[in-house]
């Protein structure tokens, strides 16, 4: 998915599940979630940064708990292959940190003129009260 603005900054955003983006389908009765698209689409068809170019991935969509290296090195080729320089990764929370190092350990090799900004929610974006 891609957003287009003329002369705007080049922003990627990959989306790996967490917590932003859980669904609780009405089929399991509210008890159970899964993870949908990225929330970032919907979130920035509310709030509209001007002057800036969106292009939207999924890289998995799990939960963090369920992240294991072999994801966060799809994340990290992803990053590699970005043709921009600004990317934030969508991410839950629990497990955020360590998918931080894994990318740290490698930023100045390979990523060294990239900007990457991890964000998670605590609470999912369809509900009313997110954060």
């Amino acid at each position: 998915k891609r957003r287009r603005a003329q002369n705007g900054a080049e922003v990627l955003l990959l989306g790996t599940g967490g917590t932003i983006d859980k669904a609780y389908p009405r089929l399991m009765g509210g008890w159970a979630f899964e993870i949908g698209e990225p929330a970032a689409g919907r979130i920035l068809e509310r709030v509209t940064p001007p002057n800036f170019n969106l292009s939207i991935a999924s890289v998995c969509k799990k939960d963090s708990q369920e992240i294991t290296d072999e994801d966060r090195e799809a994340l990290f080729s992803a990053c590699v292959k970005a043709t921009c320089e600004r990317i934030i990764v969508t991410h839950g929370t629990d497990t955020m940190i360590d998918t931080a190092q894994y990318l740290g350990s490698r930023h100045a090799e390979h990523l060294g003129n990239k900007r990457i900004c991890l964000t998670g929610s605590m609470r999912p974006e369809r509900f009313v009260d997110t954060d």
